[in-house]
């Protein structure tokens, strides 16, 4: 601009304003020269050059950024996992000479998320906020609760911005909340599982390492057991130590059953169980065991074993001295496995007449199962007859406590056959065939001889028993009756009595003649 003065203002101050510019850049104070040319006009003026002024423009922006914290967020982020969210927000003060980014910086991204790496402010957009959006992650680990550091830093091609580096502001402290507690987990698969008498089964595990990657576990021990499977063995338990560092501990144990005799049916166990402790005593303490299921399938059947029988007897016996001692045989039986609780098994004859069996029930219990009992049969019917035969069965006598024991299932009755040789004749049998006595001379006990007679058979007249009589006589007349024996010479046999012996008694007559022995 240009000033004038006239000879009548010549001494009147003339103003020029200087104004400084406002704009929205920072530049940092800016000096600058208002330059007073030569005077022109008047020639006694012409030439005249004042002293030119110098003013300095003070910068009233700054080159900074402005952060907006969430109202009120109190530094905690919130559990692991959870959906809560902290937004830090940011804008510039000032209009960059060139873009500004603002990157972020997360002391731990484990625990930790964020939406964006960094935001770029343009000199169009510089005055908008960006924001950066934290979010807890989750970790499978007991490690407590944490406190995340996050921090900003600066990078810009305006050296104003430039210079702010890292923030100045203090960074931020999200406290991030440890939900976790102690887990163990089992292969879904072998959470129930079946297997026979004689096999195996496997059972695998996780248990999520508690230190890692923080540090290693202290000595922990993960073991599987069962208080009432007593066929059940188990692998041993399996230690992890300081050397684990895997972010979890797996292994696998084994379940090996073993053979028993006993009738039991599938058996179900709820009671595995795998368990945890440590030596530490720390985190691991809480963990909840995990109960398993394991169902055992019964190999054994339940069974009767009876031997002897299917044998022709003879009618009263081989015995030619004695009537009262039959031709017996017998059959032995057992259980092929132990009961659960002891087990009656009867024993009975078809025909009671024919054949007999002594006794009528046998008791088995798990302890002597095995062991044959003998079941004796014998002979009963001495009348002459034709052959006959009878049955002999075996079976279980009903409300047994053992319910895997009935006759179905132990293929049950059992039925042995005998068959019984009729005599062709009645016989008289002597129990005394023969005797020898001196010569007597008198009554004297010595002279004596006695003979016992029976019947092996029992009499009978057509098809119904009758009444036989037995007389005893002499060839000889050098014998007679002893007068002792009551002239009883003769026996009436029926069906009730045909098995006694009889004696017959006689005495030698005495003479005085030599002769040679004398037979009657």
């Amino acid at each position: 601009s240009t000033l004038t003065f006239t000879t009548t203002d010549y001494n009147v101050a003339k103003t020029v304003a200087v104004t400084a510019v406002d704009n929205t850049q920072y530049e940092g104070d800016i000096q600058f020269t208002i330059v007073l040319s030569p005077a022109t006009g008047a020639a006694e003026f012409v030439g005249e050059d004042a002293e030119d002024l110098l003013f300095t423009v003070l910068e009233d922006d700054v080159a900074s950024i402005i952060r907006h914290v969430g109202d009120g967020f109190t530094g905690v982020l919130g559990a692991e996992g959870s959906s809560e969210e902290h937004i830090d927000g940011f804008y510039l003060n000032s209009q960059p000479l060139s873009d500004v980014t603002v990157a972020v910086t997360i002391s731990d991204t484990s625990e930790v998320d964020v939406d964006v790496a960094e935001v770029v402010f343009t000199t169009s957009d510089w005055d908008t906020m960006k924001n950066f959006t934290f979010t807890p992650k989750a970790d499978p680990y007991i490690d407590g609760d944490h406190n995340v550091t996050v921090s900003f830093a600066v990078t810009s091609g305006d050296p104003h911005y430039l210079a702010l580096g890292h923030l100045v502001e203090a960074p931020t402290h999200l406290v991030v909340t440890d939900v976790n507690t102690p887990n163990l987990t089992v292969e879904t698969s072998h959470m129930s599982q079946s297997v026979a008498e004689g096999g195996t089964a496997t059972v695998d595990f996780t248990l999520v390492n508690f230190y890692f990657p923080t540090a290693p576990p202290p000595d922990t021990t993960v073991s599987l057991s069962s208080a009432t499977c007593t066929i059940c063995n188990f692998s041993a338990p399996l230690v992890f130590d300081s050397s684990s560092t895997a972010p979890t501990l797996s292994g696998t144990f084994t379940i090996t059953v073993g053979q028993d005799d006993a009738v039991t049916g599938d058996r179900m166990f709820t009671d595995l169980v795998i368990a945890v402790a440590d030596t530490a005593g720390s985190v691991y303490e809480g963990t909840a065991p995990q109960a398993l299921n394991l169902t055992i399938q019964d190999d054994d059947a339940v069974g009767i074993t009876v031997t002897g029988g299917s044998a022709t007897l003879a009618e009263w016996g081989t015995s030619t001295t004695d009537p009262t001692v039959p031709q017996d045989t017998s059959i032995t039986v057992k259980l092929d496995t132990p009961p659960v609780s002891p087990v009656t098994v009867s024993a009975a004859s078809s025909n009671t007449t024919v054949g007999r069996v002594t006794p009528a029930e046998l008791v088995f219990t798990e302890a002597d199962y095995d062991t044959p009992q003998t079941v004796t049969v014998d002979i009963g019917d001495a009348i002459d007859s034709l052959q006959e035969s009878f049955d002999v069965t075996v079976e279980i006598v009903p409300g047994n406590g053992d319910g895997h024991y009935d006759n179905e299932t132990a293929g049950l009755p059992q039925t042995t056959s005998f068959t019984v040789s009729g005599d062709l004749c009645d016989q008289l049998g002597f129990v005394t065939p023969s005797a020898t006595s001196a010569e007597g001379t008198g009554q004297g006990a010595s002279d004596y001889v006695t003979l016992k007679v029976f019947l092996k058979n029992q009499p009978e007249d057509g098809n119904a028993p009758g009444t036989l009589t037995l007389t005893g006589t002499w060839s000889n007349g050098d014998a007679f009756a002893d007068p002792d024996d009551a002239g009883v010479t003769s026996y009436d046999y029926n069906s009730t009595a045909f098995g006694l012996s009889r004696s017959f008694s006689y005495a030698n007559q005495g003479d005085t003649v030599v002769s040679a022995t004398q037979g009657a």
